[in-house]
């Protein structure tokens, strides 16, 4: 595992210094008797004490009684805010990461730099201010395993010996989650991952956040800052986490059995009701091999190669996308699907074995890629072929789809009004269309209304809106063709 010469004390002082304090507390009272005791790790208030001096992490608070009054604890605290400083230095990234106005870039050596929305804290310096230019995330040093929604990121901290502790932030700087061991996937509300065998207990499935759905599958509806086992289900290979549900399966290599926890008003479940569970109920369905969860409607790809989705939204199964399908349903592809589903609440698309693209979806913007912007309910050709597989990429809401061709060349359609299809215009596109001189791509991510991409010399650039920074070149203009980012 990489990272064996880095100290394994100054990593855990990293991971872990939310024990140090450093939050904002009240000023001591007199000193008539013992503080409160140390609060909790990311920030936990510490139970009640008698008033005086400072407890073991945070200032006590409460005022000193005349006959010694007991006063309230102090706080536990973050962990302590550093200064974010420049990404030079570092290399050249393996790694970028988009979401909502949001940009990162992991480096070989584990330093995280982001750009963008700072809105919740999010680019993890305790601010709220968005910045155009590529920083560190102070403090943090990934080990694998770095996702962000759009106003939360997580990682494995980098560890000599084992994985883990997970590290998240925004709201609040990076803090550790108890419990959480690895592998992390997010949204705003709540995030799931790995969790430590405990006694008895094997390692298995947590989720940690907002509960108000049962979206932590513990049994509850009660929220934890802390991991909590997801009860009934083993270990899942590929847990996706959607708003307030989640789907995971569990098998060899994540082909197998499926479960769904969590909201489920819009039949998001595939369960045949609309009752929420607050613990895991599992779908009579064929081995999964892929999710993916497009706002309240999910999808599911099969080891044959078919296509199911369940909810309300854009199924592609030749109903309305208002309509609720309460369980697994069936959607027609011509050929079996070779990568996806891909897209969001305004469409999707997926690549068929032959790395043809056909899409479905409101079409509002032309993101169905036929030449038409008419609706689409059923899957539909969009002519273009990639000649490369596994090369299909979506903004958030799928209005607006990318590919990566051969060359290396990107083709870009759907909505642009923000010049996220980075062809120079604002006009959308209602057909693949080449942007110009981008070449020996590698990669390709879109957040909200942005993309970037990494090339084959270690470039990377991005386009789009910049209202945030989150194009990363300096400004918050809006960027309608690619610009480098400089690191």
């Amino acid at each position: 595992m990489r990272g064996a010469s880095r100290s394994l004390g100054t990593v855990l002082a990293l991971a872990f210094a939310a024990s140090l304090g450093g939050g904002c507390a009240s000023q001591p009272g007199a000193n008539v008797g013992m503080g409160g005791a140390a609060g909790g790790p990311g920030g936990a208030p510490s139970t009640a004490g008698n008033s005086g001096a400072p407890g073991a992490a945070g200032q006590a608070g409460g005022t000193a009684g005349v006959t010694g009054t007991a006063g309230s604890g102090g706080n536990g605290g973050a962990a302590s805010c550093a200064v974010p400083v420049s990404a030079a230095g570092h290399g050249i990234p393996t790694q970028i990461f988009a979401a909502g106005n949001d940009t990162c870039a992991l480096f070989s050596d584990g330093t995280i730099a982001c750009w963008g929305d700072d809105s919740a804290g999010q680019l993890g310096d305790c601010g709220t201010t968005s910045r155009a230019t590529p920083a560190t995330v102070p403090g943090v040093q990934a080990n694998y395993s770095f996702v962000m929604s759009p106003h939360k990121m997580c990682t494995v901290v980098y560890m000599s010996n084992f994985a883990g502790p997970v590290v998240c932030w925004g709201p609040g700087p990076p803090t550790a989650v108890q419990g959480a061991a690895n592998g992390v996937a997010l949204s705003d509300d709540h995030a799931c991952g790995g969790v430590q065998a405990v006694g008895s207990q094997p390692a298995g499935t947590g989720c940690w956040g907002e509960n108000s759905a049962g979206e932590l599958g513990d049994g509850t509806t009660t929220s934890s800052q802390a991991a909590v086992r997801v009860l009934d289900i083993p270990l899942g290979d590929n847990v996706i986490v959607g708003p307030y549900f989640n789907c995971a399966t569990s098998g060899s290599n994540g082909t197998g059995d499926l479960w769904c926890w969590g909201l489920n008003r819009n039949g998001q479940l595939g369960d045949g009701t609309t009752t929420s569970p607050v613990r895991p109920e599992q779908l009579n369905v064929p081995s999964i091999r892929s999710l993916a969860i497009l706002g309240q409607y999910t999808l599911a790809g099969t080891t044959d190669g078919g296509l199911l989705c369940w909810g309300t939204g854009y199924c592609g199964d030749g109903a309305a996308s208002t309509v609720a399908r309460l369980s697994p349903t069936p959607v027609t592809l011509p050929q079996t699907m070779m990568y996806g589903p891909v897209g969001g609440a305004q469409g999707v698309c997926v690549e068929l074995g032959d790395q043809s693209i056909w899409c479905w979806g409101s079409n509002k913007y032309g993101q169905v890629g036929d030449g038409t912007t008419s609706e689409r309910l059923t899957p539909t050709s969009t002519g273009f072929t990639t000649q490369l597989p596994y090369q299909v990429y979506a903004n958030a809401d799928g209005s607006s789809f990318y590919t990566i061709a051969q060359y290396g060349w990107v083709y870009a359609w759907g909505h642009n009004d923000q010049g996220q299809l980075g062809d120079g215009t604002t006009t959308d596109r209602s057909t693949p269309t080449r942007i110009p001189g981008l070449s020996d791509v590698t990669q390709l991510v879109a957040g909200t209304s942005h993309a970037c991409v990494t090339t084959y010399d270690g470039a990377v650039l991005c386009w789009g809106a910049n209202q945030n920074g989150q194009v990363g070149d300096g400004t918050f203009v809006n960027r309608t063709s690619p610009v480098t980012v400089t690191f």
